[in-house]
């Protein structure tokens, strides 16, 4: 009965290291390594101009809705562009739009 439940645990390991590990053994995930981390800086600002342009839309979703006072509205609106123009000028700098 033992033995059946070690047997049980190391499967479960190795499921887990397996499951775990699989996403580092992915095409992509050489390629990010190999390139350095210029290309993924690139990559998460890229990813972080999107959806802080996606919350700029939102938030005007949201305030043409009613759901946000005029106040809130202008105060969320100008933070979130003041970090989406901080991310535009650094991407601007690794060569990106």
């Amino acid at each position: 009965m033992i033995n059946m439940w070690i047997v049980a645990a190391a499967l479960l390991t190795l499921a887990i290291v397996l499951f775990a590990g699989l996403p580092l053994l992915a095409p992509g995930s050489l390629a990010v390594a190999a390139g350095g981390a210029a290309d993924n800086r690139e990559n998460i600002l890229f990813d972080s101009k999107e959806r802080g342009l996606r919350a700029l839309k939102d938030l005007d979703l949201d305030y043409a809705m009613g759901k946000l006072s005029k106040d809130d509205y202008e105060q969320s609106r100008e933070s979130l562009t003041r970090d989406v123009a901080a991310i535009l000028t650094e991407l601007k700098g690794h060569g990106q739009p």
